[in-house]
């Protein structure tokens, strides 16, 4: 397929736009980071080159979740071919879990980022310093907010309670409102 072709072009920039979800389905089935990029990378290859085969309109998700089921198998039975391999009802189930687990993401994403927004200045920094993109470890995170390891400590596991709370709270209002 010429790399200028529309539907390629929209076939990768779908793949883009799901990345995130389809790196967490990944990781449902292969909890290893570093084997998990390996295969997301493995899947968009395929991906590209089976444009063609992707109907537009279908449901693009669907479809690269199935590849990338295949390529995490590809990737076990190449890094442990004596290891004692799931059976595929049981890979199925994995996948059907990881599939359903995923459709209440959004909801719970965009609860967190409500929820997030309602803690207290001091305790929103804190969380985002340790869970962010930069993911700084307890110590520079004291060390930014002039903190001592303890009290940072403390401030996380709390904020982590009043988020817990807070996201289940809205996820049951949200559930009882559309019902």
């Amino acid at each position: 397929m010429d790399s200028n072709d529309p539907h390629l072009r929209e076939v990768q920039r779908l793949f883009l736009q799901h990345s995130n979800r389809l790196r967490g389905f990944i990781l449902g089935l292969l909890p290893d980071r570093v084997a998990a990029d390996d295969v997301l990378q493995e899947v968009f290859l395929t991906v590209t080159a089976k444009a063609a085969e992707f109907q537009s309109g279908t449901n693009f998700l669907a479809w690269e979740r199935a590849i990338a089921r295949l390529k995490v198998l590809e990737y076990r039975q190449r890094r442990f071919p004596a290891a004692c391999q799931l059976a595929d009802e049981a890979w199925g189930l994995l996948a059907q879990s990881a599939h359903e687990m995923d459709d209440t993401w959004d909801d719970r994403r965009e609860a967190l980022q409500k929820c997030l927004g309602e803690l207290a200045p001091r305790a929103r920094e804190v969380v985002q310093l340790r869970y962010s993109v930069e993911r700084l470890d307890l110590e520079e995170v004291a060390r930014r907010m002039s903190w001592t390891v303890g009290s940072v400590k403390v401030a996380l596991s709390r904020a982590k309670d009043v988020l817990w709370d807070c996201v289940q709270r809205r996820l049951a209002d949200t559930k009882g409102s559309s019902q």
